[in-house]
Parts: C-alpha cells; structure tokens; sequence
C-alpha cells in the first residue's frame, strides 16, 4: 500500500521548533546586515571632504651634474633627435602628454614639424586644440563628471595612457591648479582634475603611482583624508602601497613606482608629508632597488625586464618574452633608472662607473635609432631624454635655449 504524505502532516514538519528557529535566526540575521549596511553607508561620505590644495604645484630640481656620463655635444645631439615632431594628424595623445613631460611649457623649436610646449599643452587642456588634432570622431579627451573633471585614459589612441599621468605631468612642469581648461561643455581648471582624482582614488585601483604623485605635489600638508570607500589616505600608506608589490610589477617595470617614492622623499624635503618611520622604510627599500639593479647590469650597460633578480617567490621566469620588444624593454627600464636616480638623494645612487656605462648605452642607442624606431618607442624615449639632461643638472627645454639648431 502506497503510503503519501498529507499537506497538513508536511506543514506540521515545517512547523518544528528546530526549523522555526532556524527560520527565525535567518530573518534577524538578514534585518541587522541591513541596519548595518545602512548605519555604514551613513557613515562613509559619498564626496568626503578633501584636503586643502595648493595653488602652485611643489616642483623638483635634479641634483647632479656628471660631465662625465654625457657631454654637453652628447647631450644636445641625444634631444635633437628626441625633439616632438608631433605635427601629424591624429598624432597619439599618450606622445603629447609624455613629450609636453620631457619639454615643459615653454620649449620652442626651430623645426616646422615640432609641436611647441604651449601647444601641446594646449591639445590636452583645450577641447578646440584637441579636436584639430584628433578630428570631430574622436571621443573628447576631457570629461566633466559630478567630483570634477576626468582625462579619458587607455581608451585608443586619442586617450591618455596612464591613471593620472596627465595631472602628475601637469605638477612636474608646474601648471597651477588655476590654469584655464576648456572641455566639450564648459570652462573649469585645472583644479577640477585634482578634485575628480581625489574623488576617485582608491587604495586597490589599478594604476596609481601617478595618483600618489599627483597628490604631493598639489596637496598642502596634510594627516590624510577619507576615500569614498571609507578608507583612511595618508601619504605614509601610500608609500606601503608603493612598495608592497613585486618590483617589476606596475607599468613600465615597477619603475613609475620608484620614481614616484623617490619624488615623495624630495617633496617631504620641501614640505612635510611621511614620517620619520616611511622615510626611513622608502629609503631602505630603494637602497635594496639600486643593489640590484647594480648586479643586474648589462656589461654593455642597461638593464633589461629582469632587473630585480630574485624575489621573494624566486627568481625571474627564463626567457620570458619582452613585453615591447628587446630593444624598447631595455630603453624603458635604463631611462627610467636613469631618470629617477637623477633626483635621488646620494645615498640612493649606484656607483658613478655604473652611471657612466648606463649613460653610454643610451646615447650610442639612440644615435643608432632611425626616425621609425624613434616613433615607435617615443614615450620611453622620453624618459630617456628627460634623465640624460637632468643628469646635467638640467631640464631639456633648459639645454635646447643653448642650441639654436634646436
């Protein structure tokens, strides 16, 4: 005989003193996860309050001038061959952003196909300019959002290729937050590009060594400040989060990274922004960096991908490929080192032989660039030329004001 269960002897299971509490703890459980996402959500501001600005960005002088890593000839042959001959229709914005960095405002040239400092400038914070350049399909480059004003970025070649790049730049070469901007829809500042990266930032963002930088230079002192996600920013956590990675791990080899701990220590100089505790952990991390790249160096004198060594999970994997090729991956990394240590207090610098021979690869490199090859590796170049003058104790529009065939 077939026996079924009856609706009313089912719901009399149901109705157990086991299953109604197990009910019941499930429903208090859901309601205090809502009171407590609602009592967090009053708690985090959706705009927090921002740190004061400055008006005037802190900007940094290279240290050094070593004749002996590159002639004042060398030099002013290296940056004729490196000068933006950017005047091309839909010329890429990451060349513009990355030459106006190596150039500054003020650079002229006597060379037709040259972009001048004031027009580069003008093409990344001027929609009319920018839209001559890039043509009426192109995207606008500068975005008006709620928190300010966005630069679009790693969206083709009419977009910006880093996280803040444009903004840091912007410090480095000393535009003040109150320099006119002009988007599709309206007037803002500079200004408004400090305020959306501050809006915006987050401690777990892809990119933000620009980021950080960006902050020390236009930023008063500050304890720190709250994202919008509740976190406490501070300076000191920002450095942690600059050197808590691999040390090849970031763009360009983890050296935007060092460069921007480097920039940090020469900011805190001017101007107070770590601790006694962060200064000294960024100055024993990048005293380890510089060890390695010492004992990782080319006998011809660069650096490749492999740079760090080994690491705390061991060392490079062989022959793994070169992400832009062999010959870009060793301008990217030995400018970069170059660059960076150019602004590095002494006791951060390898060995002057290890400079040298470094200093020499490079200009043999470059000499031997033909213009394709110039083209295509153009934003590493960059680096390239920027480290070589500083390293003369010069910026690069300082060294071409001497060279009238420039």
């Amino acid at each position: 005989m077939n026996v079924t269960s009856s609706p009313d002897r089912a719901s009399t299971a149901d109705r157990s003193p086991t299953r109604l509490g197990m009910f019941l703890a499930a429903q208090l459980l859901i309601g205090g996860s809502f009171v407590w996402a609602a009592l967090w959500a009053a708690a985090v501001p959706t705009r927090p309050e921002l740190p004061e600005f400055r008006d005037e960005p802190i900007t940094i002088r290279p240290l050094y001038d070593e004749p002996s890593m590159i002639s004042d000839a060398e030099l002013e042959r290296v940056l004729w061959k490196l000068r933006p001959r950017l005047r091309a229709p839909q010329e890429k914005i990451n060349h513009i952003d990355h030459a106006l960095r190596m150039w500054g405002p003020t650079a002229e040239f006597d060379d037709p196909e040259c972009l001048a400092g004031w027009e580069m400038l003008e093409t990344l914070l001027d929609h009319r300019r920018f839209q001559a350049s890039q043509g009426d399909a192109a995207a606008p480059l500068l975005i008006a959002t709620a928190d300010g004003l966005s630069v679009r970025t790693q969206d083709g070649t009419a977009s910006a290729s880093h996280v803040d790049h444009t903004l840091a730049g912007l410090g480095e070469i000393g535009i003040p937050l109150d320099y006119p901007v002009l988007t599709a829809t309206g007037e803002a500042e500079v200004r408004d590009l400090l305020r959306h990266a501050l809006q915006d930032f987050r401690l777990n963002q892809i990119e933000y060594e620009w980021s950080t930088l960006a902050f020390a230079e236009y930023l008063e002192p500050t304890r720190g400040w709250i994202s919008r996600e509740g976190q406490e920013i501070t300076f000191d956590r920002l450095a942690n989060r600059l050197m808590r990675q691999r040390l090849k791990q970031g763009v360009c080899r983890g050296q935007h990274r060092l460069h921007t701990l480097v920039m940090l220590l020469r900011i805190d100089d001017v101007e107070p922004r770590l601790s006694a505790a962060a200064r000294r952990e960024i100055l024993a991390y990048l005293q380890d960096v510089t060890q390695r790249f010492v004992a990782a160096q080319h006998s011809d004198g660069y650096w490749e991908q492999d740079w760090p060594g080994v690491e705390w999970d061991g060392p490079p994997a062989k022959n793994e490929p070169a992400s832009f090729g062999v010959l870009a991956d060793r301008l990217l990394v030995t400018g970069h080192a170059l660059e960076w240590w150019s602004l590095a207090p002494q006791e951060l610098l390898p060995p002057l032989e290890t400079r040298e021979r470094a200093a020499r690869w490079l200009v043999r490199t470059v000499d031997g660039l033909s213009p394709s090859e110039v083209t295509a590796n153009y934003t590493f170049l960059t680096h390239v030329g920027r480290a070589l003058a500083m390293w003369r104790g010069k910026l690069p529009a300082e060294v071409i004001d001497a060279a009238p065939r420039l």
